[in-house]
């Protein structure tokens, strides 16, 4: 008995509380263009996540559309962007800039 009490106190500890250290945040990538043509990689920004295109033959269709011809898949346009990570809003300063860029 005293054989298998030994062998639970060598067991780990669960933390009762999440930890205090946040996951360190991605900066956003610059928002979906409807006027860009996107590329197999490209990344973007859709409401506070980056997304990777994976397929430009769906990438660069903003909105699906039912008489796009036969050989068009709903579910592979669904699909066309994966998922990379949650990120962090551009801060005011870095709006401001890209604005002055962009003329």
């Amino acid at each position: 008995n005293n054989n298998s009490n030994n062998s639970n106190n060598n067991s780990p500890t669960p933390t009762l509380y999440p930890s205090y250290y946040p996951t360190e945040m991605h900066p956003c990538e610059p928002p979906y263009d409807p006027d860009t043509t996107y590329e197999e990689g490209d990344i973007i920004e859709h409401s506070g996540h980056n997304f990777m295109c994976e397929s430009a033959k769906y990438c660069n269709i903003e909105v699906w559309d039912d008489d796009l011809p036969e050989e068009y898949s709903e579910q592979e346009w669904h699909d066309a962007w994966a998922h990379l990570s949650q990120c962090e809003a551009n801060t005011v300063e870095e709006l401001m800039d890209q604005e002055a860029l962009d003329g």
